[in-house]
């Protein structure tokens, strides 16, 4: 299914972009078989018109696309990950908090010769690049169909018997980064979970300082990272509330 994915359909530059768009991005494309690369991805049968719009036909679908788009990150070098995976796994294991305090730390380090609007773009995707190795073998990555837009997006996370819910945004200002913990609470419920994981990226002009830290919201606690401006000390500000 991988190569079959790879070589029929990703060959295709346009419309690799449009799935891109759609998995990662949450960007909303009508369904048009008038459309070539929504007519070529629905011929393969990885796209799909739900209510009008067009979508990733499943989930296995969605994970092998992922897993695609991850792999080319790894091929092309545009990931370089110094973590060791004996840094977030201890004793069989997976600790989150670890993983987003490491990927924070060293984002500006992995992505050192990277212009700023690549990193802009292609955060989300960075940051299932630098899980996937992780969790392989022993869990998988998926990302959440109903909370998925241009301003958020939901990644599930299960290794072994554990699962990790957490969201990924762009910082807006801390109103909207409240808002983002309303979000966050609010599909914890649907979820049944009383802990989740927030990861923002800052690429204003004047950007936060990257810091770290468990934040009480609504009766749910929330490990909130923002990864912002560049430091030339030893790492990220931790703790904050």
């Amino acid at each position: 299914l991988f190569d079959d994915i790879s070589k029929n359909v990703f060959n295709n530059r346009k419309l690799r972009e449009l799935v891109y768009a759609i998995l990662m991005d949450g960007v909303e494309v009508p369904f048009s078989i008038r459309q070539p690369e929504v007519e070529l991805g629905a011929m393969y049968g990885i796209l799909a018109n739900r209510d009008g719009k067009t979508v990733i036909a499943n989930e296995v679908f969605e994970m092998v696309v992922a897993d695609f788009l991850s792999a080319d990150v790894l091929v092309n070098n545009l990931f370089r990950s110094p973590v060791v995976k004996e840094s977030v796994i201890d004793g069989g294991k997976f600790s989150m908090e670890a993983a987003l305090e490491k990927f924070a730390q060293h984002f500006y380090e992995m992505y050192a010769e990277r212009d700023k609007g690549f990193i802009e773009r292609e955060c989300r995707m960075l940051f299932y690049t630098y899980l996937k190795p992780f969790v392989n073998g022993r869990g998988f990555l998926h990302i959440e169909t109903e909370t998925r837009n241009t301003l958020r997006m939901d990644l599930i996370v299960e290794y072994l018997d554990q699962q990790f819910i957490v969201e990924l945004k762009l910082w807006h200002g801390g109103k909207k980064h409240e808002e983002a913990y309303d979000q966050l609470c609010r599909y914890l419920d649907s979820k049944h979970k009383t802990e989740g994981y927030l990861l923002t990226f800052d690429f204003n002009k004047n950007p936060q300082p990257t810091r770290m830290g468990w934040v009480e919201w609504d009766g749910k606690r929330i490990y909130d990272v923002v990864v912002g401006s560049r430091r030339d000390d030893s790492g990220a500000r931790r703790g904050y509330r």
